[in-house]
């Protein structure tokens, strides 16, 4: 008796996919000819019709919605001080490269969570405009997420800076 494992990775192989004529097919999603759609093709190659104009839309998007996490929450402007106070000390500590990429990690794990935190609840405050249990227990768990970078980050902060401080401190 043959395994079935087998049997299956086999004729997974022999498999004859039909040729798709990809100029025929029409955006099921948006009821046009796909071509013109600015988006990239399943099989991850960008899309012909994409201009420049439309990639840096989208960073704008992208800007536009960091500055309204930064304008609506409290914890966006403690990590955007915390983060000029570590970008500071840096500077003037003369810190290595090294120590560098290990900062900007933080403030990217960081700063990341938070964006990440304050999507989960807008969408939440979306979905469940009156309180709901499990919408409470989303915007906590993502709350959380902030917490463990923020805590995580400070050890970092610590390895590196706190060398630096005993040598100022007690010089020998």
């Amino acid at each position: 008796m043959t395994d079935p494992k087998k049997v299956s990775l086999r004729r997974a192989a022999d498999w004859k996919l039909p040729k798709v004529d990809w100029d025929q097919c029409p955006d099921p999603l948006l009821g046009r000819d796909k071509w013109s759609h600015p988006t990239l093709l399943s099989s991850g190659i960008f899309h012909p019709a994409a201009r420049l104009k439309d990639r840096l839309a989208s960073f704008g998007n992208a800007f536009r919605g960091i500055r309204n996490m930064c304008a609506t929450q409290q914890n966006a402007w403690i990590h955007a001080i915390a983060t000029f106070i570590v970008f500071s000390a840096g500077v003037v500590f003369r810190i290595s490269n090294l120590e560098w990429c290990c900062l900007i990690l933080c403030f990217m794990a960081v700063w990341s969570t938070e964006a990440m935190n304050t999507a989960v609840e807008l969408v939440t405050d979306l979905a469940s405009p009156e309180f709901h249990p499990i919408a409470g227990k989303a915007k906590d768990v993502a709350a959380g997420a902030v917490l463990i970078a923020a805590i995580g980050s400070m050890i970092v902060g610590a390895i590196v800076f706190v060398p630096y401080a005993w040598t100022m401190i007690a010089p020998d």
